[in-house]
């Protein structure tokens, strides 16, 4: 078998290969880093991963490189079944390191190749089922990133779709080198989620029109306002039908704000 030969995917020994046998998310690992010589320079952060067994390497390159963002919980599972789902996104990530002119501009979820960054990654079965996901990366979100880079000459992108939604701006770190990017979305199950923020004009903006744009019905601009200008205070309390905690993020550098039902 041409796999075996080149040395991409070994047997089990004694000259079997185990053609019917399922493929798991460390073997494929392992098949990903030598179709595509991916290389490596850190060990892995997943917390099931051994860090020194036969696929730590393989699973320490697709984490380095954004092809694996693992299961949650910084979770790999490394024995579980692949599925076909998650087998296309991993060779689809894989495939844009080598990535040439021509191709689609865009991207499997919808979103086009100008609005992502060049390490974009993403689970499109969480995006798939998990409202506030879909939401954030539809046309009207889209378009609200647009307006908030012509208004304040940025380039906000998106960055991660997947366990947790992530934007980025290459300008915006030049200008706070602290800086981690001016909105992130963690969904907690249902229509809850958490969203956090920086101490930045356009990011606090960006962050107003969010909330409105996922509920309509909800309008958080002078509960914002008044966060902001009181960096150590904590604020609970129902709006509507919205459940809202919020305070100053773990590492103190931003903001986060809980919206639940």
């Amino acid at each position: 078998m041409f796999l075996q030969i080149t040395g991409l995917m070994n047997g089990y020994g004694d000259n079997e290969f185990g053609p019917n046998d399922v493929l798991t998310r460390e073997q494929l690992a392992a098949i990903l880093q030598k179709t595509f010589n991916l290389k490596q320079q850190s060990i892995t952060t997943f917390n099931d991963v051994e860090k020194n067994y036969w696929a730590t390497e393989a699973i320490s390159a697709l984490q380095e490189n954004k092809i694996a963002v693992g299961t949650g919980d910084n979770l790999f599972e490394p024995k579980k079944v692949v599925t076909r789902e998650q087998y296309a996104q991993f060779l689809y990530n894989a495939m844009r390191k080598l990535e040439k002119p021509g191709q689609p501009e865009v991207m499997p979820l919808g979103i086009p190749r100008s609005m992502v960054t060049d390490d974009f990654t993403f689970d499109k079965s969480l995006v798939d089922i998990v409202p506030v996901y879909s939401k954030s990366i539809s046309k009207e979100a889209q378009n609200l990133i647009k307006e908030i880079n012509e208004k304040y000459n940025l380039d906000i992108k998106y960055w991660e779709t997947s366990a947790v939604l992530h934007l980025a701006s290459s300008k915006m770190l030049k200008e706070n080198k602290d800086w981690y990017g001016p909105l992130s979305i963690d969904e907690k199950g249902g229509n809850n989620f958490t969203i956090s923020f920086e101490n930045h004009k356009p990011s606090i903006e960006l962050t107003k029109r969010w909330i409105t744009m996922i509920y309509p019905d909800l309008n958080l601009d002078k509960e914002i306002d008044r966060l902001v200008k009181n960096i150590n205070m904590e604020y609970v309390f129902d709006k509507g039908r919205h459940k809202i905690k919020m305070g100053q993020t773990a590492n103190y550098k931003g903001w986060y704000i809980y919206i639940g039902e």
